[in-house]
């Protein structure tokens, strides 16, 4: 009786893990994310503001797009924060996204973002 309450108990776990909607973390120098039942929860560890663009690998192959700083169209991420995004996703099949981030900085024609990086967030099952 035992092993068989020990069997089920196994059974339930491993089936349980196989559901998981969530994946590890990933990114660094401050920034990281983790897919969380349909959406990428990205979090700001650095101390200014983020901003971030969210992707599927397939989807950004085919698309062009430019790096906003302007808060009031696309909130930064601030220090000490999370915020749930839903990535940009292409018709189907992606099996990772991309999380591009970057700072706002300011020069003599106003904000605009310094260096853009990025890192992938594998998804636990293909969308």
């Amino acid at each position: 009786m035992k092993s068989r309450l020990c069997t089920l108990m196994i059974a339930a776990l491993a089936s349980s893990a196989a559901c998981s909607s969530t994946t590890a973390p990933a990114g660094g120098d401050g920034v990281t994310a983790v897919y969380v039942n349909e959406r990428v929860a990205v979090t700001n560890r650095r101390d200014a503001p983020v901003f971030t663009f969210v992707i599927g690998r397939n989807a950004a192959a085919v698309t062009d797009w430019i790096p906003c700083v302007q808060d009031a169209l696309c909130p930064p991420i601030h220090p000490g924060t999370s915020q749930r995004i839903n990535p940009l996703i292409s018709l189907g099949g992606e099996t990772e996204v991309l999380v591009y981030w970057w700072q706002r900085t300011f020069g003599p024609e106003g904000g605009q973002a310094d260096s853009i990086r990025n890192f992938v967030v594998k998804l636990p099952r293909p969308m």
